[in-house]
């Protein structure tokens, strides 16, 4: 769950390294994302 309370950066960040991380093993789950807005979620990460 995004609170809003990190930047998109270290969100996207997270997100690479949960890439990696199934990239190494032979595991996979679903992942649901929510954000706190609209805007959070139409925000791109290097504005």
């Amino acid at each position: 769950m995004d609170l809003g309370t990190e930047s998109l950066t270290v969100l996207a960040n997270k997100i690479i390294n949960d890439v990696r991380l199934a990239d190494m093993t032979r595991w996979r789950w679903p992942v649901l994302f929510r954000l706190p807005s609209t805007r959070r979620e139409l925000n791109p990460v290097n504005s």
